[in-house]
Formats: structure tokens, C-alpha cells, sequence
């Protein structure tokens, strides 16, 4: 290629980067906007746009679990339960997620489901009861989950287990850290 051609493609290349962040910035504005003013529906349409652009994991990340998070605040909670296990796919750690995604199951009365979710996230926890409010994974306290867990045994039944979460529940000094 002559240097007149190298020269054309790198202008074009760097037109349609400017056009996507124009483009991202734009959409994910319009999205917020609508979280704002409760309109969760339409901001679904705005971030589900924004996935199929490329992103770094850590903003694909942001982005799907406000997917998520809108999802289950406009009452769609089969896609909620979708876009939080795709956050589990890119962070198989999130306890947020786990727990958020257990919820949405709650709703769906998924209760061994959700019961599977919220045990992996009390293992992960593993005792500590310390919430960090500055850290989006450490916000789901260790009281929170043995609390949901507890309703989950109690919806199918298991008394004795629902007895011990409760209990548990009741141990349980969470302690806020600003």
C-alpha cells in the first residue's frame, strides 16, 4: 500500500473509534437518564445496544450488571437471572451477583436455585461479616445472605435448615464500615 492509502485507513480507523465513543458515551448517558426516572425498560434497550460494541472486560463487566440490575427493577426476572450469570461468566467471584442473581430466582419461586446461588456465596464469604460499602462486591453483607437463605428453606419446606439459618441470622454482628 502507497502511503497516501496507510494514510486514508488510519483516518478511518481513528473516525470510527471517535464514533464509537461518541456513540457509547451517548447511549450509556440516555441509559442513565432513564435509571434516573425509573424507566428501567427503556434503559435495558439503551445498555443491551451497548454490548455489542467492544469494551474492557472491567466496563463489560459495569455494563452487564446494570443489565441485570434494570432488568430485575423492571420485573423481568428471567432476563435478570441471564445477564447476572453472564457477570458470573466475567467474575465468577461476585458475590453481588450471586446474591442479586439468588433474588431474581426468590422472585421466580426458583427456590432450590437460588439456594445453590446463595451457597456459593456464603462459601465464598467465608465468615466474614465485615461490609465495605466502597467495594460493590463486599456490599451484600454475610446477614443478608443467611437471611435469604433462610427463606429459601423455608419455602421448600426444610424447617430444621430454615431454624439454623435463622439462628445464624440472629449471631450474625455485620459491622458498617464507611
Amino acid at each position: 500500500m502507497s502511503t497516501a492509502t496507510n494514510w486514508v485507513v488510519g483516518v478511518l480507523i481513528l473516525l470510527v473509534l471517535v464514533y464509537l465513543v461518541l456513540v457509547f458515551g451517548g447511549i450509556r448517558s440516555l441509559a442513565d437518564h432513564w435509571i434516573e426516572n425509573e424507566n428501567y425498560s427503556g434503559a435495558t434497550v439503551g445498555l443491551e445496544a451497548l454490548d455489542y460494541l467492544p469494551m474492557s472486560d472491567q466496563v463489560r463487566l459495569e455494563l452487564e450488571m446494570d443489565l441485570a440490575f434494570c432488568y430485575s427493577l423492571a420485573g423481568d426476572y428471567q432476563n435478570a437471572v441471564s445477564w447476572y450469570s453472564r457477570v458470573l461468566e466475567l467474575d465468577s467471584n461476585s458475590i453481588h451477583a450471586l446474591y442479586h442473581k439468588a433474588r431474581n430466582l426468590e422472585r421466580m419461586s426458583r427456590c432450590k436455585e437460588a439456594i445453590s446461588e446463595i451457597n456459593k456465596a456464603i462459601l465464598m464469604r467465608s465468615g466474614v461479616v465485615v461490609v465495605f460499602y466502597d467495594d460493590p462486591d463486599n456490599q451484600v453483607s454475610t446477614r443478608l445472605l443467611y437471611e435469604l437463605r433462610y427463606r429459601m428453606h423455608d419455602c421448600l419446606g426444610m424447617t430444621e435448615l430454615a431454624r439454623e439459618d435463622s439462628i445464624a441470622v440472629v449471631n450474625i454482628k455485620d459491622v458498617n464500615v464507611e
